[in-house]
């Protein structure tokens, strides 16, 4: 089994694969069963640091991806979606 990397690096201890943290609290992604041409809405203050986040999630699974800044239901966020 591959060792978890650790989220940012604030985190020194805690690891959570599938899971970004932007604004310092965990959000878990269920990222097993997202396939090409779904998307998901993660709410961030911190929109470059969540598309930042993703971006290495991605690059670890071999996705691409695309990113939008968002409102959904009066929160801000990045909407994401799975390309190939």
């Amino acid at each position: 089994m591959k060792k978890p990397k650790p989220l940012a690096s604030h985190h020194k201890t805690a690891y959570f694969p599938d899971s970004i943290d932007p604004d310092g609290l965990i959000i878990f992604l269920d990222l097993e069963r997202f396939e090409v041409g779904m998307s998901m809405f993660v709410p961030a203050l911190k929109l470059h640091e969540a598309k930042r986040q993703l971006k290495v999630i991605a690059k670890e699974k071999s996705w691409k991806v695309v990113f939008a800044d968002r409102i959904e239901g009066s929160r801000l966020g990045v909407r994401f979606w799975r390309m190939l």
